[in-house]
């Protein structure tokens, strides 16, 4: 029976766990940087994307609050009625085309205490706006207009290339597409008149009449006399 010194034993294992050392060569230094890089951009990377996601849903929840908190101001803030009428002497067509029956004109009583009056033979129509008001456009003729002041609606008429914003106000007005010829007579209160005679539209004052030929280019503002037989005396924009 052979005994094995045990010091020759330990010698052995000692050269070879140094051979297993020798064996064995560390990673280079290019390695080690590319394996911290990658932890260092892992780590950064859910850093960022928390970031994101907690700045996404701040975002949506900033728009939801917004969109609830116009809904509300719309819900509470209170609407006008849309303007409601009566017609005498017609009727109102597809379009909102007034057209009169027999040859005595047509008028239309409005709820907010306003009237419009269009004379035989005028063509106008009729152009809601929403819950704002009325635009009343006239294509030919002469209408009068009784409007009542309101703070809710607001009116607007038309009558060829001219418009004319109104507002607790009475007069008439009339055009005539061929002759291409706009009259204005202010009874009451105060309009704008705009169209191709003067940038930035003319002010109009109660007893003034505003005459416009267009194709000669001749625009004259009046004042209305209160003695019938006195003569008018008139301002040309020319």
């Amino acid at each position: 029976m052979n005994l094995r010194d045990p010091a020759t034993d330990l010698r052995a294992l000692h050269a070879l766990a140094k051979r297993v050392r020798d064996s064995v060569q560390p990673p280079p230094a290019a390695a080690l940087a590319r394996g911290q890089k990658r932890r260092v951009d892992r780590a950064t990377g859910r850093r960022i994307w928390r970031a994101t996601v907690h700045w996404s849903l701040a975002a949506v929840l900033a728009a939801v609050f917004v969109f609830v908190g116009m809904r509300l101001v719309s819900l509470l803030r209170p609407v006008p009625e849309l303007l409601l009428y009566r017609i005498e002497g017609g009727s109102v067509l597809s379009g909102g085309y007034v057209q009169g029956f027999g040859g005595g004109g047509v008028r239309l009583f409005f709820d907010d205490g306003s009237t419009v009056a269009l004379t035989p033979g005028a063509r106008g129509r009729l152009q809601a706006l929403e819950t704002e008001g009325m635009r009343v456009i006239i294509e030919q003729g002469t209408a009068s207009f009784d409007v009542a002041r309101s703070k809710e609606h607001r009116w607007f008429v038309e009558a060829g290339p001219f418009s004319v914003a109104i507002k607790g106000t009475a007069f008439s007005i009339s055009w005539e597409p061929v002759s291409e010829r706009f009259e204005l007579r202010l009874e009451q209160g105060t309009v704008v008149v705009s169209g191709p005679i003067a940038s930035g539209g003319i002010v109009l004052r109660a007893g003034h009449r505003l005459l416009v030929d267009l194709p000669n280019a001749e625009a004259l503002i009046s004042e209305t006399p209160a003695d019938p037989s006195a003569a008018p005396s008139g301002r040309s924009l020319n």
